[in-house]
């Protein structure tokens, strides 16, 4: 998804989520089933995006309608800001999955959010991608009433990983009948991660902020998970800890500057785990060995 609605690809000084969409996403996803492919990995992480996935689904064949000073109309190209003005929602005659038959999606995602409330799409994710404060009130009250559309397909309000990238993990698994896997679960089954942890004598894991959204189902929480069941020590190396814990936590912006940080990370990497290691149970233990 990052590769056509992500939030790197929108200079930091001009990211709005009102006028972000999903729209190219539904466009490669419709390309690459006519080209043959039928089941589609779907990751969607890094999305500039809160329009509840309506750009891609639009792409796809739905019928969107919106109200607006007591106008309807259809958007061209569905933006999140239009979503407070969705009025309705109506499938192709034949359907979605009589216009997309034999298409499996599978959604992987991190991030347990649901898709609305205090931890959902928007109030979660919304400033990151450029959303005020106002706009965070007004994308809530158009994820709130999509969510209430999207009920005769499935109530999807409060299902973990539906408030993924602005909403597209809800409406893909309401609309599209997608499956949501945890993504580092895939990835850690490829690369045999659980045998790896089991080896240990001590893991190392990182991220680039360290934070609340961590434990949110992130790289981290997983391999942390595993340790934890494995009995084996574990240490957080990061950008910055915003998380409140200090234990095995060690962080670049304890050390350096934000900028020394991200031109010489290599460097700062280096520096942090000479200067930690021998706080660190266990790895101090090794190197003293």
């Amino acid at each position: 998804m990052a590769t056509t609605s992500g939030l790197e690809l929108v200079p930091k000084e001009k990211r709005d989520p009102y006028h972000t969409t999903t729209r190219g996403l539904g466009e490669i996803i419709l390309d690459a089933y006519q080209d043959g492919y039928k089941k589609i990995l779907l990751g969607i992480g890094g999305s500039a995006t809160v329009d509840g996935g309506l750009g891609a689904l639009q792409a796809l064949g739905l019928k969107i309608t919106c109200k607006r000073d007591g106008k309807l109309y259809e958007p061209k190209i569905f933006m999140g800001e239009d979503l407070v003005y969705i009025d309705s929602i109506e499938m192709p005659k034949k359907g979605m999955k009589k216009l997309i038959p034999d298409l499996t999606i599978d959604v992987a995602c991190d991030v347990q959010n649901p898709l609305i409330g205090e931890l959902g799409a928007v109030n979660v994710f919304g400033k990151q991608k450029g959303a005020t404060k106002e706009q965070q009130i007004e994308l809530e009250k158009g994820m709130v009433k999509f969510a209430e559309l999207m009920k005769p397909y499935k109530d999807v309000s409060n299902v973990p990983g539906a408030g993924a990238a602005g909403g597209v993990g809800g409406s893909f698994h309401a609309i599209l009948g997608a499956n949501m896997e945890r993504g580092i679960q895939l990835i850690a089954d490829y690369v045999g991660l659980e045998d790896a942890v089991k080896k240990a004598d001590i893991v190392f894991t990182g991220e680039g902020s360290y934070d609340t959204q961590t434990k949110q189902g992130k790289v981290p929480s997983l391999v942390q998970e595993l340790c934890k069941t494995y009995n084996k020590p574990s240490v957080v190396i990061c950008g910055r800890n915003a998380s409140g814990e200090t234990d095995q936590v060690y962080d670049l912006l304890s050390m350096f500057s934000f900028e020394e940080s991200m031109t010489k990370t290599r460097e700062c990497l280096k520096k942090l785990v000479l200067a930690k290691m021998e706080k660190m149970p266990v790895f101090g233990e090794l190197i003293h060995e």
